[in-house]
C-alpha cells in the first residue's frame, strides 16, 4: 500500500508488505547483501529479512568485534561472518578472518553501511576502489552522515552541493555528481529503535542515479524493520526525520517515565502502574493507526475529552505549563542538532 501524502511531492509514504520476499513459497533471485558492521540496528535488518525468508547464504556481515562475531555465527545458520574483514565482504573474496559461512561467494549487490558516523569516513575510504569498481547500490543507515560527502568518500571526485535558489530552497539536487567517471547510487535511511522488534519508522532519500529497481529493493530491505518508511526528495528533511521519529521514541519513553512515577505518587504500586502506562500507549497508537486515514489526531484527542471531565482538567494544565511549545521546541532542538553533527562527522 502506498499513500502520496502531498502533491509537492515532499514525502512518499509506505506501509510495510515485503511484497517481493515475503512469500517464502515464491522462486526469487536474491541479491547478496553484505553489512559493514554488526550493531543492533544492523541485526535488526537481517534478523528481517531471514524471518520473511530471505536466505542468509546471500548475506556476509564483518565486525571487528570478536564476541560479537562469535554471536552471529551461533545465531545465523549459513550466514557469512567476517572479523573486520570489508573489503572481503563486499568482494565476496577468500579471507583469513572468515568466521563462518562460505569462503567464497558473489559480489554485493547491495552494500548497507551500519557503524558509527565517528569512522564512516575512514571505513568508506578503506573500500573506495572496491566498491568504484564493483558498482553497488550504497545503503547507510549511519544517523549524521549525508549522501553528498559519502559520495566524496567513495569517489576520486569531489561532491558538488545542491543547487539552491534565492530563497535558499533546493531546486536541483547533484549530491552524486562527481568529478569522478563513476557515479555510485546511495540511498540513506534514518530508522529507529523500534525496528529492533520489527515495528520501526524510517525516512529514506536517495541520490539521483539510484534506479526504481533499486528503490524497491531498498524498500524491500528496510520494511523488514519498518511499518512505515516515506521517502524524502530533499535530504535536509533527514534532519526533521531524526527529530521526529528517530528520537522520537525517548519522547515517548519520558512521557511514560512521567505517568508511571504520578501513578505511584498517588498510591499506584508501581508493577500496576508501569503496565497501566505501557499499555495505555499501545492502546492510544493502535487507535491513532487504525483511525489515520479518516480522524486527526487532534481530533481523537477531543473524543476522549469531556467537557469539565478529568482529561480536560489535565490537558488545561498541559497548556497552561506551555506543553505543546515545550514538545515543540524539543523537536526543533533535535532537528538543529542533527544538522549540526551532519556538518561535524561530514568532515575529512
Amino acid at each position: 500500500m502506498s499513500i502520496n501524502f502531498t502533491s509537492a511531492s515532499s514525502f512518499s509514504s509506505h506501509s510495510s508488505s515485503l511484497s517481493g520476499i515475503s512469500s517464502k513459497n515464491e522462486k526469487k533471485t536474491y541479491p547478496h547483501i553484505a553489512f559493514i558492521g554488526g550493531g543492533n540496528m544492523a541485526e535488526a535488518i537481517l534478523e528481517g529479512l531471514v524471518s520473511y525468508g530471505f536466505p542468509p547464504q546471500k548475506i556476509s556481515v564483518s565486525e571487528p568485534v570478536p564476541t560479537r562475531t562469535a554471536y552471529f555465527c551461533d545465531r545465523y545458520s549459513g550466514l557469512r561472518v567476517l572479523e573486520g574483514d570489508n573489503p572481503a565482504a563486499v568482494t565476496g573474496a577468500k579471507s583469513e578472518k572468515l568466521r563462518s559461512g562460505g569462503e567464497e561467494t558473489g559480489v554485493a549487490e547491495v552494500v548497507v553501511f551500519a557503524v558509527k558516523p565517528q569512522i564512516m569516513s575512514l571505513v568508506t575510504k578503506e573500500l573506495r576502489d572496491e566498491i568504484q569498481k564493483i558498482q553497488p547500490l550504497v545503503v547507510s543507515i549511519v544517523a549524521g552522515i549525508r549522501t553528498r560527502d559519502i559520495a566524496r568518500w567513495l569517489t576520486t571526485g569531489v561532491a558538488k552541493p545542491p543547487i539552491k535558489n534565492k530563497h535558499g530552497e533546493v531546486i536541483s539536487n547533484q549530491d552524486q555528481d562527481t568529478t569522478s567517471t563513476q557515479s555510485i547510487p546511495i540511498i540513506r535511511c534514518m530508522p529507529n529503535t523500534p525496528a529492533l522488534i520489527l515495528e520501526g519508522a524510517a525516512g529514506l532519500y536517495a541520490t539521483l542515479h539510484v534506479t526504481d529497481a533499486q528503490k524497491a529493493l531498498a524498500e524491500e530491505i528496510i520494511g523488514a524493520i519498518a511499518k512505515e518508511y516515506s521517502w524524502l526528495q530533499d535530504e535536509s528533511l533527514i534532519d526533521a526525520v531524526t527529530a521526529l521519529s528517530g528520537s522520537g521514541p525517548a519522547y515517548c519513553f519520558l512521557m511514560m517515565e512521567v505517568m508511571e512515577q504520578a501513578a505511584v505518587d498517588l498510591g499506584i504500586p508501581r508493577d500496576i502502574a508501569s503496565k497501566l502506562t505501557i499499555q495505555t500507549f499501545v492502546g492510544a497508537s493502535k487507535m491513532a493507526q487504525a483511525n489515520t486515514k479518516t480522524i486527526t489526531l487532534a481530533e481523537l484527542r477531543r473524543r476522549v475529552t469531556s467537557p469539565n471531565g478529568t482529561t480536560e482538567a489535565a490537558l488545561k494544565h498541559m497548556e497552561k505549563e506551555n506543553f505543546s511549545h515545550v514538545v515543540s521546541d524539543a523537536v526543533k532542538a533535535a532537528d538543529r542538532r542533527s544538522k549540526e553533527l551532519a556538518e561535524q562527522f561530514g568532515k575529512d
